[in-house]
């Protein structure tokens, strides 16, 4: 090990090479720092010593001073020291890191779970788009503080990177190709986002530190196998820029960069024409929060008032609104809208009162009908749907934390339920067109079921990151679900065989995990907070969609499951959007709900990332 090489080759008497400080105040100069006896040692040619033992010591580390010089700093009781190295840079420090560093997890309460050595240290530059190299032969350690995991890198005289968490909300990425593992970390002191990679000398050792980076936190070594294979098989060869056309490579991914195009002002004609999200006049606080399309007409809310638009072939027309929904004089702010089958309707939950379930009557443009359930609802949903995402019938399902409840607006109350009676955390939920239906939960897992009064025929764990949105393809083929960072996409059969028809065991599809690259979160301002993702209903289910921010982003499904994970387009637009979605049975049309705007746009304006280091702000 490189810790026992420095040992041999620098155990010998240390010459004066620093200077001590307590409290920022000198108390030695020109002195040496030794570890003998299970004691640091610092002391003066003229016989100046100061001791202390192993055991009063309750932190200490490398450090690097005001003045860039290399220190090591240390705290006892209420006092902290630090030696400042002045002399024989860098072998003092080598020396004496050799001597020190197997007391560290000791003294500092670490339990080092994985350490390795000659890995490249590499950080993103945001300018150039590329990595600069830092060291080619650092050291790795997963360390253990408490309840709390962290990666550390440092060599033999520097601390690179000293306690990054590990845990769900960490953006990584492995790339087996260049045998490399980068991740993102934000530096709360300069308030930005930076990304760094490890490259490591062979495979095997990659492997090795993501089996023990991937299993801080999970329960069982089933768990930690199942999403070991995840991250792994997670992602393919990432494709090489071609001479093919704009069209024909729309999703291609690139290495780093991103160029974007930024909604450009109406005064642009080549943009689509926007219709402004505040069509109920005046001035208000109130912003668009949900979102429902249909293949002819799009509905937005704005606090207790419903906006209508129609959908032409580039742009939505406004057509009416509905206001002040309330009931029994008790305002209706809509969470969530799902249009019935006719579409003269719409079933709506409020933000004020999440144990309701109305029905707005278009025509009357007044609530119809009201359902109360036993639990704060998590989710509702379609019982199924058409081949094109439309409702098939007016029946709906809806979900507390554990319970599941079948709702027919031409019955009175709740005609079904399946209420379980561990906490299974029910927090979203959709269903296909053959009334298949699954359901995720606030731990990450999803259930695939087949029939209401029946038990689950499948269970994927998850990741422990609550499941916020679910969205199922009308064939049943493909899930996606959303997390805060990144969205899974669920094949749903094996062999031949569906998940929600079989329990496929040990055969359970392994999801693929959508996330934006690390070199690219700059862009999204360090922070990922995505709206609910659904998938495009044409006849080839071909795309997923999602928002963060600002931001509109699409994956093709295909290059997705042949690994090309970042292979994702975007558009930046004028404000947050809300929601966005696909016009049914479509794979062209977006509408997009920002918080006062909405818009029609086209999949061919929303581009794909490209190499090189150009950002265009549009």
């Amino acid at each position: 090990m490189v810790l026992e090489h420095i040992k041999n080759i620098f155990n010998r008497q240390l010459p004066p090479v620093g200077n001590l400080y307590r409290n920022k105040q000198s108390i030695l100069e020109s002195a040496s720092i030794d570890v003998k006896d299970r004691k640091v040692v610092c002391c003066t040619e003229t016989g100046e010593k100061e001791e202390f033992p192993i055991k009063d010591i309750e932190y200490l580390d490398f450090v690097q001073t005001e003045s860039q010089e290399v220190g090591v700093m240390f705290v006892t009781g209420k006092t902290k020291w630090v030696f400042v190295f002045r002399k024989n840079l860098p072998t003092s420090v080598v020396q004496f890191y050799g001597k020190i560093a197997s007391h560290m997890p000791e003294i500092n309460g670490w339990k080092v779970i994985y350490t390795g050595d000659h890995a490249s240290y590499m950080v993103y530059n945001h300018e150039t788009s590329d990595y600069r190299l830092v060291d080619d032969n650092a050291t790795i350690s997963i360390i253990e503080i408490g309840q709390e995991t962290f990666l550390r890198v440092n060599n033999q005289y520097k601390v690179y990177r000293k306690r990054d968490h590990i845990g769900p909300e960490c953006e990584f990425y492995i790339d087996q190709g260049t045998k490399s593992f980068s991740w993102a970390a934000s530096e709360k002191q300069k308030e930005e986002c930076r990304v760094f990679r490890l490259g490591f000398m062979m495979t095997p050792s990659l492997l090795s530190f993501i089996s023990i980076y991937l299993s801080v936190g999970k329960a069982t070594s089933d768990e930690t196998e199942y999403f070991e294979k995840m991250e792994i098989d997670n992602y393919g060869a990432e494709a090489e820029e071609s001479d093919e056309s704009e069209e024909e490579a729309e999703a291609e991914s690139s290495d780093y960069t991103v160029h974007t195009v930024k909604t450009a002002q109406a005064k642009n004609p080549t943009q689509p024409k926007t219709a402004s999200g505040n069509i109920f006049g005046g001035k208000t606080k109130e912003v668009n929060k949900a979102l429902a399309v249909g293949k002819e007409k799009t509905f937005v809310s704005r606090g207790s008032n419903i906006g209508v638009f129609r959908n032409d072939s580039d742009e939505l027309e406004f057509v009416t609104s509905v206001r002040d929904l309330a009931i029994k004089g008790n305002r209706i702010d809509p969470k969530k809208m799902l249009l019935t089958q006719a579409g003269e309707s719409i079933i709506l939950s409020d933000s004020f009162n999440p144990t309701h379930l109305y029905k707005l009557d278009l025509n009357a443009g007044k609530i119809a009908e009201t359902w109360k359930t036993e639990d704060d609802l998590t989710d509702f949903f379609s019982s199924a749907k058409n081949t094109e995402g439309e409702p098939l019938n007016n029946e709906f399902l809806s979900i507390s934390k554990n319970s599941i409840y079948k709702i027919d607006p031409r019955a009175t109350g709740v005609v079904e339920g399946k209420k379980y009676a561990t906490a299974t955390k029910f927090s979203a939920g959709d269903a296909n067109a053959f009334g298949e239906f699954a359901i995720g939960s606030q731990t990450g897992d999803i259930r695939m079921y087949d029939k209401l009064d029946k038990r689950a025929k499948t269970l994927l764990p998850g990741l422990g990151d609550a499941i916020i949105g679910m969205f199922i393809s009308p064939s049943g083929r493909y899930i996606i679900c959303t997390c805060k960072t990144y969205l899974m996409l669920v094949t749903t059969d094996a062999n031949g065989v569906s998940g929600f028809k079989k329990s496929l065991g040990k055969e359970k599809p392994v999801p693929k995990k959508l996330r934006i690259r690390p070199e690219h979160l700059h862009h999204f301002s360090g922070e990922i907070n995505f709206t609910n993702a659904s998938i495009s209903t044409d006849p080839e289910e071909k795309c997923v969609i999602v928002s963060t921010g600002t931001w509109v982003i699409i994956w093709d499904i295909q290059k997705v499951l042949k690994g090309e994970v970042f292979s994702y387009q975007i558009k930046e637009n004028e404000h947050l959007v809300v929601s966005n979605s696909f016009v049914p049975g479509d794979n062209e049309k977006i509408v997009v709900a920002m918080d006062d705007d909405i818009q029609l746009i086209k999949r061919s304006t929303v581009k794909r990332p490209k190499k090189g280091n150009v950002y265009q702000k549009g």
